[in-house]
């Protein structure tokens, strides 16, 4: 369901890029079947495609899945179709949304203290975080990470993790990419390079929320 295929070498650089145009999708069983950390790992895929393309659908993932409890003893079958839909439509907005702060944590040190589907999670949310700083939005941000630690994600950045070289290393990788806008959640905008002070006030907004959750 990914537009662009690309094969890396460590840390994340890309060497080569390719169209991956699929004729048939695969539902893989693990996604509907009871499971405990697996299905945290699966519900990020919704919620991303809720945050950029689809506040309802988004929505709709709070009402549902509230709780731990909840998550793991629902199935995730009545949303994979329209899940489906909004990859299909589009699918670059949803996966590059989050991946320049997702690579930063391959170029930082400690940065190996997170896992693949961590460092694609935080990436999502702190450029979340980034993106209100820089446009209004009636968005309840405490409400949305109260919501995710009570499902169990780890949403805390690690103690050993240097903020101010990963910072460093975000900008770095705007320099050939700008990052992607949501004028509203559920609605990509115009992309846009970052400047210094603002992903600062978005970290700080970010662990302070943490903080106090």
């Amino acid at each position: 369901m990914v537009e662009n295929k690309m094969i890396c070498k460590a840390p994340y650089n890309e060497l080569l890029q390719q169209k991956n145009l699929p004729t048939h999708i695969f539902l893989d069983q693990t996604i509907i079947q009871k499971q405990n950390d697996g299905k945290l790992v699966d519900l990020q895929m919704f919620i991303q495609a809720g945050l950029v393309s689809d506040y309802a659908f988004l929505h709709q993932l709070f009402k549902n899945f509230p709780s731990q409890k909840q998550l793991h003893t629902a199935s995730f079958m009545a949303f994979v179709e329209h899940m489906t839909r909004l990859y299909e439509t589009q699918a670059l907005a949803i996966t590059s949304y989050g991946t320049i702060y997702e690579k930063a944590f391959y170029l930082t040190e400690n940065g190996h203290l997170l896992s693949a589907y961590m460092k694609r999670f935080l990436g999502l949310l702190l450029q979340l975080f980034w993106n209100l700083e820089i446009n209004d939005s009636t968005f309840r941000v405490e409400n949305f990470m109260v919501w995710l630690k009570k499902l169990g994600y780890p949403i805390a950045l690690p103690e050993r993790l240097l903020i101010s070289e990963y910072l460093e290393n975000v900008l770095t990788l705007q320099e050939n990419q700008k990052l992607s806008v949501l004028s509203e959640i559920g609605e990509t905008g115009a992309s846009c390079f970052a400047d210094e002070k603002t992903m600062i006030r978005a970290v700080e907004r970010y662990q302070k929320i943490i903080s106090k959750i």
